[in-house]
């Protein structure tokens, strides 16, 4: 009897083991080789850069529809298909600064930048590409992030 008790506890203790969520691993290499890692994480609404060092001038933030993988060319440093870019941000705009981003725009391809404009209607999708890029004054590429979706990053 002993024995048929201790199978059955360990089966539903394996059971709600098994059953419990996980969070995803956060990818842990940049999107581009032989740069920095930029990692972000997600808190309050806002994606936070994290532990960002003092050269680097310039951040992008880069956002892909889900049906849209960005293409990266690790040898030139590019996003090759930038032209479906769902939208972003950069220095320069509103909502984004060294620490933090908390707002995005669509981009336009006609001038090849953000609309500052017009805020991403809608706003992130749970599976929206996520990809953040620092430059240093020169705008050489010295960090990345890695490619995350956006599910990656909320908590």
């Amino acid at each position: 009897m002993k024995k048929i008790v201790y199978i059955f506890t360990v089966a539903i203790l394996m059971f709600i083991c098994l059953s419990c969520e996980t969070e995803p691993p956060k990818p842990d290499t940049p999107i581009f080789s032989d740069v920095e890692i930029l990692e972000v994480s997600e808190s309050g609404g806002k994606y936070l850069f994290e532990n960002l060092p003092s050269y680097v001038k310039y951040i992008q933030v880069l956002i892909f529809a889900s049906a849209d993988t960005p293409v990266i060319d690790d040898n030139t440093k590019l996003v090759k298909n930038i032209s479906v870019m769902k939208g972003g941000n950069r220095t320069g705009l509103l909502g984004i600064s060294r620490t933090d981003v908390s707002l995005f725009y669509d981009y336009d391809t006609g001038t090849g930048d953000f609309d500052s404009g017009t805020p991403m209607a809608p706003a992130l999708a749970t599976n929206d590409w996520f990809i953040v890029l620092g430059f240093d004054e020169n705008f050489n590429l010295t960090h990345a992030s890695p490619q995350y979706k956006v599910s990656d990053l909320s908590i």
